[in-house]
């Protein structure tokens, strides 16, 4: 809990190296929707996919992972 806090920190602050290293290996939605987005802004469609996918099995109603999730569908 208290790494995902400090990745969301890191990411809300454009420390994108540090939040990833901060929520990686944690598998909650907001820590998958975090390594999502960072996958996109790395230009890295499919894996950013996944990380939405994967926030939406955990939590079906994450307007995050919707909302990145249906743009990315499109595209690929």
């Amino acid at each position: 809990e208290v790494r995902e806090l400090i990745g969301a920190i890191y990411f809300r602050t454009g420390s994108f190296s540090r939040a990833y290293r901060f929520t990686e290996g944690i598998n909650t939605p907001n820590s998958e929707n975090i390594k999502g987005t960072l996958y996109l802004l790395r230009e890295k469609y499919e894996l950013a996919y996944a990380q939405y996918k994967l926030a939406l099995e955990q939590k079906q109603n994450s307007l995050n992972a919707l909302e990145r999730l249906l743009p990315l569908a499109w595209l690929l």
